[in-house]
This record gives structure tokens, C-alpha cells and sequence, in this order.
């Protein structure tokens, strides 16, 4: 069985830049608005987003 994963990052900033921000986030410096949903509500995710009703950013969760 292969397992693929695709990490993406950004052009905006350095290294430290992103160290400092987890090490924000790692302090509770920062409350980040996010929702977890399980993998299955991937159709319904869509939808929210194509109808704009998603606040903040949506992490789906793999696991569930």
C-alpha cells in the first residue's frame, strides 16, 4: 500500500517566521478560529465554502 502526502507552504516569509508563529500558537499567544471535521463531511465542507458560510479555516480530520 502507498501513502502519499502533499505538505504545501507559502512564499510569504521565512523559516523563523513559521517557528515563531507555532511557538505563538504552542504559548496559547494566539486562539486560531477552526473547526475539525471528520472526513466524511468533506461534500458539506464544500458546499459551506462555495456559500461562504465557513468562518475561519476547516481541518478535516483523517481519522475519523
Amino acid at each position: 500500500m502507498l501513502f502519499g502526502l502533499t505538505v504545501r507552504g507559502s512564499i510569504v516569509g521565512t523559516r523563523a517566521d513559521l517557528a515563531e508563529a507555532v511557538d505563538f500558537f504552542a504559548r496559547g499567544l494566539i486562539d486560531p478560529t477552526y473547526t475539525l471535521r471528520p472526513l466524511t463531511d468533506v461534500n458539506a465542507v464544500f458546499d459551506e465554502m462555495i456559500a461562504g458560510e465557513i468562518e475561519g479555516r476547516v481541518v478535516m480530520d483523517m481519522s475519523a
